[in-house]
């Protein structure tokens, strides 16, 4: 895992979702990008269960 991708999304979807969740310390997410590598990893696991 040496490479990495750029991915664009609007700033006020950025704003009113991704930040919005790195304001609450509760949560423990400490960048953008650990919010969204989350997102994605929890979107495939329920769209494509590992035994599949």
């Amino acid at each position: 895992m040496g490479k990495f991708a750029s991915i664009s999304l609007p700033e006020p979807f950025v704003e009113e979702y991704i930040d919005k969740i790195l304001e609450n310390p509760k949560f423990g997410y400490s960048s953008r990008a650990e919010v969204i590598k989350e997102a994605v990893r929890k979107l495939k696991a329920a769209l494509i269960p590992e035994n599949e």
